[in-house]
């Protein structure tokens, strides 16, 4: 089902259970494994409370269902029953968005600050037409009471965000009214592109010019009806005077509607059938822009309130003198995160700045085009092609799609991006950091077993063991607090700490110089270590130059941290290795995951430290959150993230030309030659969304 929500769980990062040993004996010994986080549930928790936030479905509503039959001043509305309200409600959970509430003013009013921006109403049930009308005087009317001091895009700055649970049932709720929508334009959307793609037709219909343009004006305007908070938001933008591709797609079916009208009226329009297929294509892909987008919102609103402490990637610059922007994960408040989910996107941008002079040039070129040809009747076929190419269908999901199937991939890893302006910080980025608890997440390691010296202290050992490890804040610090706090061991004071690139740590404890490391680490600083006990997965200790004791590790390998390095490989994102762990080393990966033990950047220790202790620098925006530890969620945030901003850039690019030529093609065409019919246009319009739409499936959907 292309809009369905099926979300298949996936697997955690917790290690396979074939072949585990068992160590319900060692009492020294405890096996981590990360809280398993719940899966994601369905929709049955979410209901629809009629058209929240419409300013249509609310004109319609006060229209058409008045309580009382007085005159109420605008704004004095006492109480009237939408469709969809339930009373009675006394779910403690769920807002009640019911006419005169209080919640209603802060979480349901269009113009409310705290209302998400992202917002596409219910399917409108009765009187399209004077719902439009009252709409639109309605909203005027409200621009002018306030004066026009604040726009709604200015109020967004000082608005308060929805919390993430009640954020996802908002955009739950308009997933369910757009899919609807989509699907029911999909049936004469079907329609209109056989007839004006002259296939096999009963009757006059595909023959004959008045019918065929008769039956075109109603499939479109079947269409218009089902997008027409699509076509509201076009019409106000245009009255706020920040035309938009909203007010390209508006201004397309107009004239589209008007070409059917003139070509019903004359008979004789030429250059074939109307241009309503192009202009409806367009609101179709506007509504399914719209769908994916609130569905991408809802994964990204979700995965936030799923997560108990999530990871926080941040894009950050100057990462030990690195060029260009590194991702980090770190710790850090969520606030800010829904706000910059809702911010436009690039194709939006793009448009903005483009569609004054679109609009403005399709009315001129089209103008001059009929002076050329002498043929007035012409005029509105030319501006309906010119503004249908102006208003290309691509570009309604040239950046909806990429940022969609990220979200899904993110999401069934427990991660999500914020938004474009997340995916455009990910996709510039050029490297990635990773750390101890990327490669061997919690659960991973464990202490397989402890061996100590003659004459040493057991307790002295893994004190002076754990203090020196914990100091170092490597993977393996959980593993030895939680060997402390079983045998009864308190931290002790660390001096004089140092890291060695030879793969250990020096400090003093009590006056004792302590040595940790490996077995090589060991014999480069002087310690004896017998050949059958140097084992390539086990930390020594040294007091004084003495051996004292050994500890030895067991790496389970995570096959999403398996399939994460080789993605690594792959995509060539880069990754920086900060890994404080002197046991993991890339021949060490080789072994645990089967990786290439070359082309991984495994920094200096020193430089690992500083790396890994990189802060985000003071108001660094949040590209991505991530909700379980380990590579697989991270990389896969950083690989499907810069592929899919690949892919929308390919789109908004490909949409842009198409946009500016178009313009200047139509003019060309029906100046000095035989004209452009609505089939070519249609074909043209394939050529370049076709490239855009297969670019984004094959980048995020494998």
């Amino acid at each position: 089902d292309l809009f369905g929500d099926s979300l298949p769980a996936q697997p955690e990062s917790a290690p396979e259970p074939e072949g585990e040993p068992d160590f319900a004996s060692d009492d020294d010994v405890k096996v981590y494994r990360p809280a398993s986080a719940p899966l994601p549930e369905g929709d049955e928790d979410v209901k629809v409370y009629g058209a929240v936030g419409s300013f249509v479905a609310e004109a319609e509503r006060r229209s058409a269902r008045w309580s009382r039959s007085g005159q109420t001043p605008l704004g004095g509305f006492e109480h009237y029953e939408g469709a969809g309200f339930d009373a009675d409600a006394s779910d403690g959970d769920v807002l009640d968005y019911s006419a005169g509430s209080d919640l209603d003013d802060r979480y349901a009013a269009p113009d409310s600050e705290s209302a998400p921006r992202r917002d596409y109403g219910e399917a409108r049930r009765a009187g399209p037409v004077l719902g439009f009308l009252a709409a639109l005087g309605l909203r005027l009317r409200r621009d002018r009471a306030a004066g026009e001091a604040v726009t709604i895009e200015d109020a967004e700055e000082f608005s308060e965000e929805l919390p993430p649970k009640k954020a996802a049932k908002y955009y739950a709720g308009s997933v369910n009214s757009l899919r609807v929508r989509v699907r029911l334009a999909l049936i004469p959307m079907l329609a209109l592109l056989w007839v004006t793609l002259g296939l096999p037709s009963f009757g006059s219909l595909g023959t004959g010019l008045r019918v065929t343009s008769l039956a075109c004006l109603v499939l479109q305007l079947a269409i218009v009806m089902l997008g027409l908070d699509v076509f509201t938001a076009g019409v106000m933008s245009l009255v706020r005077g920040r035309p938009s591709m909203w007010s390209l797609c508006a201004l397309a079916n107009v004239a589209a509607a008007l070409d059917a009208a003139v070509a019903y009226a004359v008979g004789t329009a030429g250059w074939g059938f109307p241009m309503c297929a192009c202009a409806a294509l367009s609101m179709f892909f506007a509504l399914w822009g719209a769908l994916l987008e609130s569905r991408a919102l809802r994964f990204s609103a979700k995965a936030l309130a799923l997560s108990e402490d999530p990871m926080i990637v941040t894009a950050e610059t100057g990462v030990e003198g690195r060029e260009g922007a590194v991702l980090v994960k770190s710790r850090r408040d969520t606030a800010g995160w829904l706000r910059r989910c809702e911010e436009p996107d690039g194709v939006e941008n793009v448009f903005a700045a483009l569609a004054p002079w679109l609009i403005l040039g399709s009315l001129v070129l089209s103008l001059a085009a009929a002076v050329i040809s002498k043929q007035w009747t012409y005029f509105f076929r030319i501006l309906a092609c010119s503004l249908c190419a102006a208003a290309p269908a691509g570009a309604f999901t040239a950046c909806a799609l990429p940022y969609f199937l990220l979200a899904l991939r993110a999401y069934r890893m427990g991660a999500a991006v914020a938004g474009w302006p997340g995916m455009r910080d990910i996709g510039r980025a050029l490297g990635m950091v990773i750390t101890d608890s990327d490669l061997f997440p919690g659960g991973s390691v464990k202490i397989s077993s402890i061996r100590v010296l003659d004459g040493a202290s057991p307790e002295d050992i893994i004190a002076d063991a754990g203090s020196v490890i914990i100091a170092s804040g490597s993977g393996l610090s959980p593993v030895f607090s939680e060997l402390m706090s079983r045998n009864g061991c308190a931290m002790r004071r660390v001096e004089d700490f140092c890291c060695h690139e030879g793969g250990g740590l020096t400090a003093l404890i009590a006056g004792e110089e302590v040595l940790c490391g490996s077995a090589g680490f060991m014999r480069l600083m002087g310690v004896m270590v017998p050949q059958k006990l140097a084992d390539k997965s086990a930390v020594f200790l040294a007091v004084n130059g003495v051996l004292s004791g050994i500890f030895n590790m067991e790496y389970t390998p995570v096959k999403s941290v398996e399939r994460a390095l080789f993605g690594c490989l792959r995509t060539r994102r880069a990754p920086i290795f900060a890994v404080r762990d002197f046991l993991v080393t890339p021949m060490m990966l080789h072994r645990k995951y089967r990786v290439p033990a070359e082309g991984f950047d495994f920094p200096l220790f020193a430089v690992r430290y500083a790396v890994s202790a990189t802060e985000p620098a003071e108001g660094s925006a949040i590209c991505a959150l991530l909700g379980r530890e380990g590579l697989g969620g991270f990389m896969e945030v950083s690989g499907c993230g810069r592929r899919a901003y690949i892919a929308a850039g390919l789109a908004v690019t490909l949409s842009a030309v198409m946009a500016v030529v178009g313009v200047l093609a139509a003019f060309i065409l029906y100046a000095f030659s035989g004209g452009l019919t609505a089939a070519w246009l249609l074909a043209i319009t394939a050529v370049f969304t076709l490239p855009a739409l297969i670019a984004a499936l094959a980048g995020c959907a494998h």
